[in-house]
């Protein structure tokens, strides 16, 4: 597992890479659906751009204010405009010891919401990949190594590592490791609590 200041670049990275994608798209496209039941690219991106830039605690007290619907805490972005809904998603993102891994796995999982229906295939650089893959697939969302400054919580049990040369990391098309982060197990292992609260928040539209 890369340590954190690897893997902080690799966050910042991977918000260029999305907020390059979202300058080049239609207004068509901008407003037309994601992977997201029910969302747009639009909610989609304003989802993320919160994630991004939120710790937990302060995520939930926005959904608490809003009687945890996170429709009604969209809304209340909906008065940016396009650019400063990307300069915003692409601003430092809110990193600290505990929630780097989880930051970077959203922001994959995503851009993948949003890349995939336009059929924008990429090749994700391999060490990003094999990091996001290592953390959904063995922690169950749950920091754990501390070699990676990531701190550890002894009752998670780890799972079996993924292993560098079993991932799929470059296809002809670039699809189906891309493909991989999007996935229904993957995504309930990386980011099973932040589901939760998105559950929650649907529920109470």
């Amino acid at each position: 597992m890369p340590d954190a200041y690897v893997v902080r670049n690799m966050v910042a990275a991977e918000q260029r890479e999305f907020a390059d994608l979202l300058r080049s798209m239609t207004r068509d496209e901008w407003e037309g659906p994601s992977l997201c039941a029910g969302w747009s690219m639009h909610d989609t991106v304003i989802h993320i751009a919160i994630h991004s830039h939120t710790g937990s605690f302060e995520r939930f007290l926005k959904l608490a204010r809003v009687r945890l619907s996170e429709d009604r805490l969209h809304e209340q972005e909906r008065r940016r405009s396009r650019g400063e809904l990307i300069a915003w998603l692409e601003s430092p993102a809110e990193l600290d010891r505990e929630n780097t891994l989880v930051q970077l796995s959203e922001l994959m999982i995503h851009h993948q919401d949003v890349r995939r229906p336009l059929g924008a295939t990429r090749d994700i650089p391999a060490e990003r990949l094999a990091a996001v893959l290592d953390f959904g697939i063995t922690r169950f969302g749950s920091p754990r190594a501390t070699s990676s400054g990531m701190g550890e919580r002894p009752h998670v049990r780890p799972r079996r590592r993924a292993s560098h040369t079993c991932v799929p990391l470059r296809q002809s098309d670039g699809s189906r490791s891309a493909q991989a982060i999007s996935s229904g197990p993957f995504r309930r292992a990386a980011s099973g609590a932040g589901r939760g609260w998105r559950r929650a928040g649907r529920a109470r539209r």
